[in-house]
């Protein structure tokens, strides 16, 4: 059995080097790597609840208690049909574009930015247009110029990944609203 053609021409993902491999290359002794959503401070759990969450990890969670999702909708008072978790963005990613995506379908992001935007488009045999920015930053004109009747998901990290710039939120308002008006004058 083949797989479909496109998956044959992903993107390798290389991962960001470790950081005993930095420190022996430049000869640093304090790295604080920020690349790959590491937690520099260790990790936040004790080892007792570490402990009884394992003891639990063959068990599927009992949903029927309230659960982060019904929480946090609580808390920023939405429904929980707005919210999705996931095992990190690369999962809700994934999902978005196996939602989405088909074959001749476009996305859009910008160059400099977090790499599994291609490849979770070039893993549904989409195509990933790629904008320039400005500074580092996302440019808003760009990413609508962009824009084609083809275009099913707009990528954006803010702040960004890896360049850590960040764009106003009047800048993603000003992106949306005409996007909204496109919309509706094509209707």
């Amino acid at each position: 059995m083949n797989p479909n053609a496109h998956i044959l021409h992903l993107s390798e993902y290389t991962p960001g080097k470790p950081v005993s491999e930095v420190a022996q290359e430049l000869g640093l002794t304090h790295i604080t790597k920020l690349a790959s959503n590491e937690n520099p401070w260790g990790c936040p759990v004790s080892y007792q609840e570490l402990e009884k969450a394992v003891q639990q990890a063959m068990v599927y969670p009992n949903l029927n208690r309230p659960s982060l999702v019904t929480r946090l909708a609580t808390h920023y008072q939405i429904s929980t049909s707005q919210l999705i978790l996931g095992n990190g963005s690369d999962d809700i990613l994934q999902m978005l574009a196996i939602a989405f995506l088909s074959h001749d379908d476009h996305t859009i992001t910008a160059d400099y930015t977090f790499s599994v935007y291609r490849h979770v488009t070039q893993l549904l045999g989409a195509t990933c247009i790629t904008t320039e920015m400005t500074d580092f930053t996302y440019s808003i004109d760009a990413l609508l110029q962009a824009i084609t009747p083809t275009t099913k998901l707009i990528f954006i990290a803010n702040p960004n990944n890896p360049t850590g710039t960040l764009l106003p939120v009047s800048e993603i308002q000003r992106l949306l609203a005409t996007i909204a008006s496109t919309i509706s004058s094509d209707i």
